[in-house]
């Protein structure tokens, strides 16, 4: 969201829904960039590089499992 002010108990509220909002998101993309990585490793056929990617993508996108 884009807001520069926050004022009163509502404000402060809004302003945490917004940053995890934000940190959700950000997270959305790293998970996405750790799946593109995977994809890369396996078409490359290096184990090493897929089991480290394997791990960031289980760490990264275990929240949008539903």
């Amino acid at each position: 969201k884009d807001r520069e002010q926050y004022s009163g108990i509502e404000g402060v509220v809004q302003k945490q829904i917004d940053q995890a909002y934000m940190a959700n998101e950000a997270n959305k993309f790293k998970c996405q960039d750790a799946r593109l990585d995977l994809v890369d490793a396996e078409a490359e056929g290096d184990i090493n590089m897929i089991r480290r990617v394997k791990v960031r993508v289980q760490t990264l996108c275990v929240l949008e499992k539903k």
